[in-house]
């Protein structure tokens, strides 16, 4: 998507809100009613994860990759794809209006 769309996403579609638009005790909400059950701990790291990505500079380089996690214990390769370089605002897009 990054490539064709030129755009740099992450999947929290079913977060209702625009994150850049809300502060942090929203966001929180938004993400509990989003994904139910999860465990202790689990809400307020999603919102950080969204935070940080909401709050990356413009003209700031960034490596779009699959592969390792910070929380993976085994070192399996690293896909790069691309690295980037952020030109624009955060933008929301709700589930199912993308084409």
């Amino acid at each position: 998507m990054f490539e064709r769309e030129n755009v740099v996403a992450i999947g929290w579609e079913r977060v209702s809100i625009n994150p850049a638009e809300v502060d942090d005790v929203d966001l929180l909400a938004a993400v509990k009613a989003a994904y139910p059950g999860k465990k202790p701990g689990t809400d307020s790291f999603s919102v950080r994860t969204i935070r940080d990505f909401v709050d990356i500079p413009n003209d700031s380089i960034i490596l779009v990759r699959r592969g390792y996690t910070q929380n993976q214990r085994d070192h399996l390769p690293v896909h790069i794809y691309a690295f980037a370089r952020v030109t624009g605002d955060v933008v929301s897009v709700p589930t199912g209006s993308r084409n």
